[in-house]
């Protein structure tokens, strides 16, 4: 841990929160989409095969 600066960590600004709260939304909504889109694909495709 040398490579860090030994200054106090400052507080992080109101707006640098706000943008990361929104990027962390963006990729949990994301995760969600793709697994749904996963789940679905492998509904349609287990449907396919059974029929």
């Amino acid at each position: 841990m040398t490579s860090v600066s030994t200054h106090k960590p400052t507080p992080v600004p109101a707006h640098v929160a706000r943008q990361r709260r929104i990027v962390l939304g963006l990729f949990i909504s994301a995760c969600v989409v793709l697994a749904g889109a996963t789940v679905l694909s492998l509904l349609l495709l287990l449907n396919g095969t059974l029929e």
